[in-house]
């Protein structure tokens, strides 16, 4: 445990610069398949393991047939992946670049996926899915470039203050929702803000990538004035 807490400083020292440095630049990223175009600004699907780790598990999921809303699509790589599986998918970005090169990339991969401009579930307005997929920010921190807002949720947490209060009018009945998280976020603030609009975290796994614990929960809303029936709960954890 000691040496855990000792040896994870060491390593975001020396691999955020390398990281920084290497983002300053377009890239090309290849995972399973797919071939991405990854431009500066926009988050790197290979370099950080959320995504991967969320790719893991959506790949253990039926999907075919569904409708699939990924918010903050980033390169697309999620979506992308999920559409090759034949879900309905939209995807959207608030960034301007993001929206384009998930374009683009789905366009070069030959895949059929819905892109949308806009922040949160405004380009989505009305609509309720089966699936929402969700890598979000959630550094603390108010965000001074719109490429910023892909690591930092607003020092009062406001991302999730949205996300949270519009998910239940987006999520079909028996839909699920993922969201992927690290123990580096505060997670003990995200989940009293959760209960405050009617979500439950149902734990679905957990993994640790260089000394960093990642999560993966399943997001249920309830109402919010009352607890999550019990029905419903078992029903929760059972699928998760």
């Amino acid at each position: 445990m000691l040496r855990s807490r000792l040896l994870k400083p060491i390593l975001h020292y020396l691999y955020r610069p390398l990281v920084k440095l290497y983002l300053s630049k377009t890239r090309r990223y290849k995972y399973d398949g797919l071939d991405m175009i990854v431009p500066k600004g926009v988050f790197h699907p290979g370099l950080f393991f959320s995504t991967k780790f969320m790719a893991s598990h959506l790949m253990t999921l039926q999907v075919a047939g569904k409708k699939v809303l990924e918010l903050g699509a980033g390169t697309g790589m999620l979506s992308m992946l999920m559409a090759r599986r034949h879900a309905f998918v939209t995807a959207t970005d608030i960034n301007p670049i993001a929206v384009k090169v998930v374009r683009d990339n789905a366009r070069n991969n030959n895949l059929d996926i819905e892109i949308l401009a806009g922040s949160m579930f405004n380009p989505v307005h009305g609509r309720k899915f089966d699936m929402i997929v969700i890598n979000p920010p959630y550094y603390p921190k108010d965000p001074r470039t719109i490429g910023e807002q892909a690591w930092y949720c607003g020092k009062d947490f406001q991302y999730f203050r949205s996300l949270f209060a519009g998910l239940g009018n987006h999520i079909k009945e028996n839909g699920q929702v993922f969201i992927v998280l690290s123990e580096d976020c505060e997670l003990e603030s995200i989940n009293k803000i959760a209960r405050e609009n009617g979500v439950r975290f149902i734990p679905v796994i957990q993994k640790k990538f260089l000394g960093e614990y990642q999560y993966i929960w399943r997001l249920v809303t309830f109402p919010r004035n009352g607890s999550m029936p019990e029905e419903q709960k078992r029903a929760a954890e059972k699928s998760a």
